[in-house]
């Protein structure tokens, strides 16, 4: 089984790749020479893998101050993560997402909330043109 060792940093939103080899050896020789080596992580992936990993679903209802109810839930359908606004006088949010646990959950629903109110859809969901289910790109941004 192959591997490729992949330097990545940050964490939820700012999480991102730095840089990938082929062993171990030259992914350490990497981090030492980087200003932000404190920060970056060398994760071992499979090359070729086929199997699929998959996270459990989680559904988060959050209010526009952040407060949020979160709970598994067994969806068999493949939705990926959605978001509905919430509509006129509606007090929250609700958040369908494949997290590792509750606490990621909640982080990916707050980044989705920030991103509602900073473009006004909380106050007025029917400006967005797809109000129902909101899909971000890859990333979480729009």
């Amino acid at each position: 089984m192959k591997r490729a060792y992949v330097v990545t940093t940050g964490d939820y939103s700012d999480y991102h790749i730095v840089a990938v080899f082929s062993n171990k050896k030259a992914a350490e020789a990497y981090v030492e020479n980087v200003a932000y080596r404190e920060t970056c992580e060398i994760e071992p992936w499979t090359l070729n893998a086929t199997h699929e990993h998959k996270m459990p679903k989680w559904q988060v209802n959050m209010q526009r101050h952040g407060k949020a109810y979160c709970f598994a839930v067994d969806l068999d359908e493949e939705t990926g993560n959605r978001f509905q606004a919430p509509t006129k006088g509606q007090a929250y949010m609700v958040s369908t997402v494949e997290a590792k646990d509750a606490e990621h959950a909640t982080k990916i629903a707050n980044e989705q909330r920030a991103q509602f109110i900073a473009a006004g859809y909380w106050d007025n969901p029917e400006s967005h043109p797809n109000r129902k289910t909101l899909r971000p790109k890859i990333g979480g941004a729009w």
